[in-house]
């Protein structure tokens, strides 16, 4: 059987003007930039409830998972470890969660495939929601911090 998506690449755009996550990729926009190569970027979020959450997007705009064809995503689940590990490594975290939405209705703020690579830490009560704390604002000298631990694992 066929990925649902496999031959839809036509309908993906190399970019969006208007997608934020685009405007990243062009470098229109700054980006705490975790890994980087042809395919994917990986980049710190500047507003979580968790330490050092990351996002991995392809560079190729797609809105949803369900409009990657099967090969961009295999591109992009290949990096996942990597950016998952370095994560883990760079933060000492114990365990991580990978989180992903698909439209408005499941949480997608930004519509352009995304992974979040969120570290977990013992009490940390990141979930259940209603027990998160409140969302932390990424500063230039944390991001920094950041940076350096998790490159040291990539």
């Amino acid at each position: 059987m066929s990925h649902p998506a496999a031959g839809k690449d036509a309908t993906a755009t190399t970019s969006d003007p208007a997608c934020i996550f685009c405007r990243i990729v062009r470098g229109d926009l700054p980006a705490h930039k975790v890994y980087e190569d042809e395919h994917v970027l990986a980049f710190l979020g500047n507003s979580s409830s968790s330490t050092c959450h990351t996002l991995l997007i392809p560079k190729k705009h797609y809105r949803e998972l369900r409009d990657m064809p099967a090969d961009s995503m295999a591109v992009l689940g290949a990096r996942m470890p990597l950016v998952a590990d370095a994560v883990m490594s760079g933060m000492g975290a114990q365990d991580f969660n990978i989180l992903q939405n698909n439209g408005h209705i499941a949480g997608q703020k930004v519509l352009h495939v995304h992974f979040h690579v969120i570290p977990r830490y013992k009490n940390d009560r990141h979930w259940p929601r209603s027990q998160a704390p409140r969302r932390l604002r990424l500063e230039q000298t944390m991001a920094n911090r950041q940076l350096s631990a998790i490159r040291a694992h990539l």
